[in-house]
């Protein structure tokens, strides 16, 4: 079907672009001197959705 290859190529390019903004994000955290528990905490929040990115686009990429 077009229209799911379509739908699932869009879903892969918004996935990569959250992973750009999670690297960004990252490397903003890493170069803190000691960031607080909430910086913290959002580090570890981000390192989860990476996984979760990980697995959605692994399936995604199954159909390739």
């Amino acid at each position: 079907m077009v229209d799911s290859e379509g739908a699932r190529k869009a879903r892969i390019a918004v996935l990569q672009e959250e992973i750009e903004f999670i690297h960004y994000a990252n490397g903003l955290y890493w170069r803190q001197a000691n960031p607080d528990d909430a910086a913290k905490a959002d580090h570890y929040r981000r390192q989860d959705r990476l996984e979760e990115i990980r697995s959605e686009l692994a399936e995604l990429q199954k159909h390739d």
